[in-house]
């Protein structure tokens, strides 16, 4: 998988592709790049103008917590590390299912670029607290976590959270990602790391970050474990994915300039064992828009081919070995 190895493309010639692991579709056009309203990062923030209902001392205005990494204190009460609540506007409630808010840090505006690496840490101890304990709830059969940074990418709260959905059903990209796996032979996700090739923005020791093959948006990547994994939530190496995880983060913020940007996490069903699956986080830099064509189709237009950015987000890197030194 060494990042040395790219190919040379046109980077002006469309092109179509399809993911079978996914089954994505995505049409490359790399000259509606071109378009003056394309992939602007000038757009300004919107700006809180109340209090934070997440800083300590005002756990009062949250829901009553669920879970909390403590320094001291009650439930409810500063001296909090990281903070799990359920959503006051909740999409799903028992016993439909659960929506929670994970507060990642007592520091407001804090990013996950710049944050200490133990906090970034116990953000990740605590997604996986809760995808543990909501496992074990009647009817909960998939759970997806995502962060929103960003107004752009539907974050209404500058302090750093993430929210976690447990469903009543397997989501339909997951279920379709189950039934595409091959129950026997190798893994379709292990099989593409090893095809990686030019896509690879970095490794770690137990961890690649590659832009996917058929990747939805400009500059779209995944984080994924080297070894095969179903289950992010049995996975021990925390103190290692932060670390990839923070470096993946500044690459994206140093070469697209502090992008608003989603990241999911993908993993295993919570009831039902899927040994050929393999968990990842995507990070998708929210640059352009989703309009009416994905909208009508489920295809998406892409002006960027993910070798062309992971190149960018490779030369980003600052930890990057240099091109002909990787092994």
């Amino acid at each position: 998988m060494s990042p040395a190895a790219v190919a040379v493309y046109n980077w002006d010639l469309s092109e179509v592709r399809f993911d079978p692991a996914t089954g994505r579709k995505v049409i490359y056009a790399p000259a509606r790049a071109r378009r003056p309203s394309d992939y602007r990062t000038d757009l300004r923030e919107i700006v809180e103008t109340r209090a934070c209902p997440f800083c300590p001392g005002n756990e009062r205005e949250t829901t009553k917590e669920v879970f909390a990494l403590r320094d001291s204190g009650a439930p409810d009460e500063p001296g909090w590390r990281v903070r799990v609540v359920p959503n006051r506007y909740p999409a799903l409630t028992p016993p439909q299912g659960f929506h929670e808010v994970i507060i990642e840090s007592p520091v407001h505006g804090e990013r996950w670029s710049t944050a200490p690496l133990r906090r970034i840490e116990e953000a990740l101890e605590a997604w996986q607290e809760r995808l543990r304990r909501l496992s074990r709830e009647p009817g909960i059969r998939g759970a997806v976590i995502f962060k929103n940074h960003g107004w752009r990418a539907g974050a209404t709260r500058v302090h750093p959270h993430s929210q976690l959905m447990a469903l009543p059903f397997i989501p339909p990209q997951l279920d379709y990602e189950l039934q595409a796996a091959p129950a026997a032979g190798p893994c379709p996700w292990c099989r593409g790391l090893e095809n990686a090739a030019g896509r690879v923005v970095f490794e770690n020791g137990g961890y690649a970050a590659v832009a996917p093959e058929a990747s939805r948006q400009a500059y779209e990547v995944w984080l994924l474990p080297k070894e095969h994994a179903s289950r992010f939530e049995e996975i021990r190496d925390l103190a290692g994915l932060a670390g990839a995880l923070q470096r993946l983060w500044r690459c994206v913020e140093s070469a697209l300039h502090q992008p608003a940007v989603n990241a999911m996490l993908m993993t295993a069903p919570l009831d039902a064992a899927a040994p050929h699956y393999h968990w990842r986080l995507e990070i998708l830099p929210r640059l352009g828009t989703i309009a009416g064509f994905e909208w009508a189709t489920g295809c998406y237009i892409n002006s960027v081919l993910p070798e062309q950015a992971a190149e960018r987000l490779r030369r980003a890197d600052p930890d990057s070995v240099p091109p002909g030194e990787a092994g």
